[in-house]
């Protein structure tokens, strides 16, 4: 697994070395996957090295601003009782 900073992520990206995004929502925080070109499957991180994690509608702006029109999203862990996703 690869895992990148925001940064290092939008210029890979614009560079077209992303295949694939998924968001991925548990609870009612989310995280953002990606797969390169190559097959590399990899997070979005802090600075610190940890999962970053992201309001719903924040993780989704970002993308958005990054360029990307679609991503997958994963509610796996999500249960209608926990709310609204946004």
């Amino acid at each position: 697994m690869q895992n990148l900073k925001e940064d290092v992520f939008v210029q890979l990206f614009r560079a077209g070395a992303i295949r694939s995004v998924t968001v991925s929502i548990q609870n009612d925080r989310a995280t953002v996957g990606y797969v390169t070109g190559d097959g590399v499957q990899g997070s979005i991180f802090t600075k610190r090295g940890d999962v970053k994690h992201y309001r719903i509608d924040t993780a989704l702006r970002f993308l958005r601003e990054t360029g990307l029109h679609s991503v997958q999203v994963d509610m796996q862990f999500w249960h209608l009782q926990q709310g609204s996703l946004v």
